[in-house]
């Protein structure tokens, strides 16, 4: 048999489509290199705050999630707005996050929305030395109330043992963005806030006040609702439920 002689524009079309095959077998390739949760970065909003007072006041950059009806807090800018101890937030193996200070640490997994935590009067305000001298003060105003108060210090019978708590269990999220980790502010408040600083999110603002003093925000807004959406229902639900536990 004589043999089959390609025309010119056919060889082209070959060439071409080798090419083309090649391209995409690269792209193919280093598309796998890419880690499976690389994203664009979550859109950021500008939420007002207000610290013990309407003269102290500043922004936190929150993030918004549909279904949750607060926004999501950076846990590092929260403790650097209203904290003056030291914290800390490094990479750890794989996508978790240890959040620490020269007490204690947390490891936030946001891929399994876990944290491990060794104790959780870690980052509850609870420097007795604060609160001594703090009552020294009423007491060289004039105010007796706190005359029997003895201060005393914490002490360990155990060894500190870690304890994971699981958020997907109540269907919350970590968000982990650009190496800052998220939570949600009521959420936030629970395991941070406890009854010293109490955050509250109202009418597009943030109130962090103590726990026996009014919001810097009105709150009418929210206990006038007569109805609620079914998503929101559901958050406020399985965070008291996390609350619970």
């Amino acid at each position: 048999m004589g043999k089959v002689k390609i025309q010119p524009d056919t060889q082209d079309r070959l060439s071409f489509n080798k090419f083309l095959n090649i391209v995409i077998a690269f792209i193919l390739i280093f598309s796998l290199t890419i880690p499976m949760y690389a994203r664009a970065a979550y859109p950021k909003t500008e939420v007002k705050a207000y610290f013990y007072n309407e003269e102290q006041s500043g922004t936190f950059d929150c993030i918004f999630v549909d279904g949750v009806p607060v926004p999501y807090i950076d846990i590092m800018q929260y403790f650097e707005a209203v904290y003056s101890s030291e914290y800390n937030l490094e990479p750890e193996d794989g996508d978790r996050y240890r959040f620490y200070n020269d007490r204690g640490y947390m490891i936030f997994d946001p891929e399994h929305d876990t944290i491990v935590i060794n104790s959780l009067d870690t980052f509850i305000y609870n420097d007795s030395v604060s609160a001594e001298s703090s009552m020294k003060d009423k007491n060289e105003e004039g105010d007796d109330s706190t005359a029997y108060f003895e201060f005393g210090g914490n002490r360990y019978l155990s060894d500190v043992t870690e304890v994971e708590l699981n958020l997907g269990k109540y269907n919350i999220d970590i968000i982990e963005d650009e190496g800052k980790i998220y939570l949600p502010l009521t959420t936030f408040n629970i395991l941070f806030g406890g009854s010293y600083d109490v955050p509250v999110y109202s009418n597009d603002e943030i109130s962090i006040t103590g726990g026996d003093s009014k919001p810097l925000v009105d709150c009418t807004i929210n206990l006038n609702k007569l109805t609620r959406e079914e998503s929101e229902a559901e958050y406020t639900y399985n965070n008291l439920c996390f609350f619970m536990e």
